[in-house]
């Protein structure tokens, strides 16, 4: 499963050192090691320090 952002220069802008990590059923979580962000990616959208942020993006398998 891969995460197919179509705004990726907002998403490196929130997270330029980011790291996803797929979760089954659920979508991703994304890290960024510089500041130790965390958000939490699922169907509903992209959630960022519990303010969401409408990024479309889709899922591929």
């Amino acid at each position: 499963m891969f995460l197919n952002l179509k705004d990726q220069e907002k998403l490196d802008i929130y997270l330029p050192n980011k790291e996803f990590f797929p979760i089954k059923n659920f979508g991703f979580i994304v890290t960024n090691s510089l500041s130790n962000s965390l958000l939490l990616i699922n169907l509903n959208g992209l959630i960022i320090k519990g303010k969401e942020i409408r990024i479309e993006w889709v899922f591929l398998k």
